[in-house]
This record gives C-alpha cells, structure tokens and sequence, in this order.
C-alpha cells in the first residue's frame, strides 16, 4: 500500500497543477518531490504523469490511482475512528453465553450495568447448558461464558474464579435411605446440613443431572471420591423439575444449597444433607478460550460479573452449617 506522505504530495500535486506549487505547498525542494514521484511510478509500473504536457499533468491512471487511494484513506480513517471506539468501549459487540439455569438468577444484575456503561456495545445472549457453552468458546462463537462452573470437561479454556458455592444433597424424609434414622425433631424450615454417612447413598435412587450440566461433573466427583454407586432411576436437564421430583420422593438429588430456597420449594418437606465435613463446594467461573483476546468490553464485562458475584444481595453465596443430630 502506498505511504500516506505519497498520498499527500499526489493530493499536493492535483490541486496546485504544478510540481513546484506542490513542493512549495509541502515545504519541500521540487528536486525532492520529483523524485520521491518517480519512485512511486517505478514501484507501480504505470506512468502516473504525462510529461509531454506545460506544465505536466496526472495521466488517465494517474487520476484513477489517486481516487482510489482517497478511498483507501478515507477506509482507513473510518476504521482507525471504529477501532478507537471500541477501544473505549463506545462500539463493539459482545456474545456471552451462560448456563440456562442461572441466567434469570444473575443476568438482571449484569447486564443492565454494563450497558449503562457501555450503551454502544451490542450484546448477544446465548442460554445453553455447561457442555454446550464449553464447545462455543472453542468455536469462538462466544467470547465468554459467565457464572459456570469447575470442573470443566473441555481442554483449551481458560477462566477466572468468581467465588464457591456449597452443595448439598437434598431428599424428601420419606427417602429409603433415612428409613433407620429418626426425623421427629426435624424442622423442615430450618436451614442446616444434616451429616449422613456416605454409605446411606449406596444403591439409592438417585435423579441426575444430564451429562451436559455442571453440576454433573461435581456429582460425578463427589461419588468417586467416597466410592458410590447410586441407583440412578433418571436423567433430566431441568433442575427445578428435579427438585421437584426430589420433594416428592423419587430420589435424591445434589444441588446448590441455595435451590432450597426458591419460591417453589417454600414449605417443602425436604432434608438437606452432607456425607462430607466440610461441605461440598465447586467453584463458579468466567471461562473464555485459551489465547483469546479479551477485548476491553470484554474485561469491562467481566469485571462488572466479579462485582455482582461479591456484592449483589440476591447472589450472595448461600452456605448452611452442618449439624450431626441423625448420626455420628
């Protein structure tokens, strides 16, 4: 591409007529000027000036590469102006994705904020599942995926730590596995960790989650550390619908412990428990792929996600304390 300054003495040129206007114009010598044309036309290989002219002229292909080089730096002013819109975050756009699950938890407390702050970047949700989301940062067809989980399934992502979340494992009082325990000074409402030996959960129906969530993968890992083998009677990817099916005694489920807390489950007669001491947490996360680059409403964005996640009343992290009134 030719140098701007070519592009200034071309310009110089047109609109003075002659050479020596022109070098007067651009406070340089004629000789200078001269040459530094010469060399354009060399490097082109096009005759851009007719010499056989008084005074000289620019030549049919003369005039068609200075309009089109008036174009090209007009592109090229329009881009530079973009990109330093972007950089200060004025314009842009951003595609986050985030687990189907959380999204009407947390997005209310995010996104408004950041558009506040960033009214000319154009933002795009996608509400997925974990897995899904891990396989679009791949892709690139996210830029991040906010508030999911470790452990991750899939190599060549990176992340950032928001903050823990307990879990628990919560079941109606009618589960076979509390069959030998005595629940007559349980107070339903009272919101604790009730520790139950690992064993209980031994060949227990059990409603897991579908591979694709999160919340899989912690489950998955919390049976093999104690070596469980639960009776997994189904497989569902909604979690209100299992702790639904969990209230009404089908099996047990693993859960956050602040599922319990849902307008749904007000008044439900569930037990929530723990086989460890401590409880079990996992740890929330930003993800994006390994080597992106983040671009400033990125970082802005993700830095608004870590406020939330440490300040917002509503997403505070729920922990219970863990009592040992069923058993030692």
């Amino acid at each position: 591409m030719m140098e701007l300054y070519l592009l200034e003495q071309l310009i110089a040129f047109s609109r003075q007529g002659t050479l020596s206007g022109a070098a007067e114009k651009l406070h340089i010598s004629q000789p200078a000027l001269t040459k530094s044309l010469a060399r354009l036309e060399q490097e082109l290989g096009v005759r851009l000036f007719d010499r056989s002219s008084t005074p000289i002229r620019l030549t049919y292909a003369g005039e068609r590469y200075l309009q089109g080089m008036k174009n090209i730096a007009a592109m090229k002013y329009q881009l530079d102006k973009e990109l330093e819109e972007i950089a200060d975050m004025r314009k842009g756009r951003l595609v986050i994705g985030i687990p189907d699950t959380r999204s009407q938890r947390w997005l209310p407390h995010i996104v408004p904020p950041f558009l506040k702050e960033c009214p000319g970047i154009d933002i795009k949700v996608e509400e997925i599942s974990s897995g899904a989301l891990e396989q679009s940062l791949l892709r690139e067809s996210i830029d991040l995926a906010i508030v999911t989980t470790l452990p991750m399934a899939t190599a060549g992502l990176s992340y950032e730590v928001l903050r823990d979340e307990q879990l628990m494992i919560m079941a109606s009082p009618e589960h076979p596995m509390f069959y030998e325990l005595d629940l007559s000074h349980i107070d339903y409402q009272q919101r604790v960790l009730h520790y139950i030996h690992p064993e209980r959960l031994q060949d227990q129906a059990y409603i897991s989650c579908t591979p694709d969530r999160g919340l899989y993968r912690a489950s998955t890992q919390l049976f093999e550390r104690f070596s469980i083998h639960p009776h997994k009677i189904m497989e569902i990817s909604n979690t209100s619908t299992a702790r639904m099916f969990a209230r009404d005694g089908l099996g047990f489920i693993i859960t956050p412990t602040h599922s319990v807390l849902a307008k749904k489950m007000e008044g439900a007669r569930v037990i929530c428990c723990t086989i460890s001491d401590p409880a079990l947490f996992r740890t929330l996360i930003v993800a994006y792929k390994e080597g992106h680059t983040i671009s400033a409403a990125g970082r802005r964005f993700i830095d608004i996600v870590k406020y939330a996640a440490h300040t917002v009343p509503e997403l505070q992290p729920t922990t219970f304390p863990i009592v040992y009134d069923l058993e030692r």
